[in-house]
């Protein structure tokens, strides 16, 4: 008797207090331990909140600060989550998971890839609105001076018909981008037909959305998102005004780009169509989320200069004409 109870002794010292509070009998539930940062944890916390049962999360390398704005981005998102701490280990305790929505019969992943590549390769490549996309496979080329290095372009797909189930569905991917690094991927494309027709819900549930739940999970300096969509138009200047994230520039911006970069006819276009050919550098051909390392952000601005790049692309874009973008861009989402 004495042996076991020196053993316990010895066991419950070289556990944290949560274990110590399991092998003492004092937790009623054993929760689900999940280690890391809070980058690392953010996957795993918005696969739990969308499912269905009263699993606990043991987050022990967080602070209670993180946990509770991890805590707040879930309940942004719908669900009801408890953050509390046991001896100082912080836990999650979900008291309603995500809203429940059907999967819609959508676009599948692989029609929408074939989409997504034809317009990467005759947008972003073709008339070179991002220089730095080498074509539908490669981006990041370009910034060696940077130490940023090509690589591939990680493509994903979500059936999800919510926009709280398609953050979570969004997490899963940039779990995954986290993990593998620089090295493996430049960039996510991920296409989400089932928002195809609606640009409000886009623009106004999904994306802010997506900054809070970046921001609680500390990776808002790490990776950016750009948004992307069949009926992109660039917000109003009042909602840029709070809501810039992912977004174009305003027609103000962009006139005051071109005429920094002393292109006078450009600088001359009306709001409308400096909105149109602003807008059209995001019109692809599915509603998509663009996750990119900010680390590359950083390198394209300083390679770029922003006044030059931004007159050139509108440049391409105008010489082009409405009529044929406006073709092209409609055979490209029949393909």
């Amino acid at each position: 008797m004495g042996r076991a109870l020196l053993l316990l002794l010895r066991l419950t010292t070289a556990l944290n207090p949560l274990q110590k509070l399991l092998v003492e009998g004092e937790l009623r539930r054993r929760p689900d331990w999940v280690d890391g940062s809070a980058a690392q944890v953010a996957p795993r916390v918005w696969r739990w909140v969308a499912e269905a049962d009263d699993a606990v999360l043991a987050l022990p390398e967080l602070s209670e600060a993180d946990a509770r704005r991890l805590a707040a981005s879930l309940e942004a998102a719908g669900a009801a989550v408890e953050a509390s701490a046991t001896r100082r280990v912080p836990t999650l305790t979900k008291r309603r998971a995500l809203p429940p929505a059907a999967d819609d019969e959508v676009e599948t992943a692989d029609a929408c890839r074939r989409r997504t590549e034809a317009f990467v390769a005759r947008v972003l490549v073709g008339l070179r609105q991002c220089p730095f996309t080498a074509s539908p496979r490669e981006a990041g080329v370009g910034l060696e001076e940077f130490d940023v290095h090509g690589a591939p372009i990680l493509y994903a797909h979500s059936r999800c018909t919510s926009a709280p189930r398609l953050v979570s569905d969004v997490w899963t991917t940039i779990g995954e981008f986290l993990a593998q690094g620089e090295a493996a991927y430049s960039s996510v494309l991920l296409t989400a037909p089932a928002f195809d027709e609606d640009l409000e819900t886009w623009v106004e549930a999904v994306f802010p959305l997506l900054e809070e739940s970046l921001v609680a999970a500390r990776v808002s300096r790490d990776i950016g998102i750009v948004c992307f969509h069949p009926r992109y138009e660039t917000p109003s200047e009042k909602w840029l005004a709070t809501h810039r994230f992912g977004h174009m520039y305003a027609p103000t911006t962009l006139r005051r780009y071109c005429a920094e970069a002393g292109a006078e006819d450009l600088a001359a276009l009306p709001d409308d169509d400096l909105r149109y050919y602003g807008s059209y550098m995001r019109r692809s051909p599915h509603a998509t989320i663009n996750v990119l390392w900010s680390r590359q952000l950083a390198a394209a601005e300083r390679r770029r200069e922003s006044a030059g790049f931004y007159a050139r692309n509108l440049r391409r874009l105008a010489d082009t004409g409405r009529a044929r973008l406006e073709e092209a861009a409609a055979g490209e989402r029949v393909t």
